[in-house]
């Protein structure tokens, strides 16, 4: 309160370059014609959720294999899609597998 000329201006991430003028396209069709290399937090993680959807869909793809550190339980990248999944939990120094 009254030191607003302090705070910085919030930060919205962008898209990467390369994904602008490809918006509805599948990322599989757009990563087979050159890299796509994403800078967090610059730009959006929203590519690496919409990858991942993607993928989770695609009957060509044969598994999803990440390793993901501290995530909140509503995350979109843990979303299963009806496959196996494995969390491993690591609180008050006692090993759980779920």
């Amino acid at each position: 309160p009254g030191l607003d000329q302090l705070r910085y201006v919030p930060f919205e991430p962008k898209l990467p370059s390369e994904l602008v003028n490809h918006e509805g396209e599948s990322l599989f069709s757009v990563i087979g014609k050159q890299d796509l290399f994403v800078h967090h937090p610059f730009e959006s993680f929203a590519v690496v959720e919409q990858f991942i959807a993607q993928a989770a869909t695609d009957p060509d793809v044969l598994a999803i294999k990440q390793t993901l550190y501290r995530v909140s339980g509503d995350s979109p990248i843990i979303a299963s899609f009806g496959s196996n999944s494995t969390l491993v939990s690591t609180k008050s120094n006692k090993l759980s597998f779920t």
